[in-house]
């Protein structure tokens, strides 16, 4: 028995990371130290490494994830990045977010805020079926922790 109905050519899928290796204590205010509240605050989640900037003494230590076998089909519509950011430290800083060496963010953070942001990431970066995520920070003294990203 056939169908009329016509065969989908992709299908759209979420490959995601959660970090897990530490807790990002949320918003503070420094008052000789960073004091918390007693309640949830925005920033406050798991969340990855601290996110260290590059300096002259040294190269700091940005964030990578890869993703890999995703099967991307050349003739679906782009990718779509979306991940979040919060700060460990009351400075300005300006963060990097890359996908295969490609810069697809590049923006300021103020403080202990939060940065929740989605790009749109062509095809061809992805043509490999890898996926390798840097998240950095290019100036300030750290930029803090990276939530969560998806793609």
């Amino acid at each position: 028995m056939g169908t009329t109905l016509t065969v989908e050519p992709y299908l759209m899928y979420k490959a995601a990371t959660y970090f897990k290796k530490q807790i990002n204590a949320g918003f503070a205010q420094y008052l000789g130290e960073n004091v918390y509240s007693s309640s949830y605050d925005e920033g406050e989640f798991w969340a990855s490494a601290t996110i260290v900037p590059s300096l002259p003494s040294g190269p700091g230590a940005p964030v990578l994830d890869t993703l890999s076998n995703l099967f991307v089909y050349p003739g679906g519509p782009d990718a779509t990045l979306r991940f979040g950011m919060a700060g460990s430290a009351d400075n300005i800083r300006s963060v990097q977010v890359s996908v295969n060496n490609t810069i697809e963010a590049d923006t300021e953070m103020d403080s202990f805020f939060d940065l929740l942001t989605t790009r749109s990431i062509s095809l061809g970066l992805l043509g490999s079926g890898t996926a390798i995520t840097r998240f950095a920070t290019t100036c300030g003294k750290h930029l803090g922790q990276g939530g969560r990203f998806f793609l």
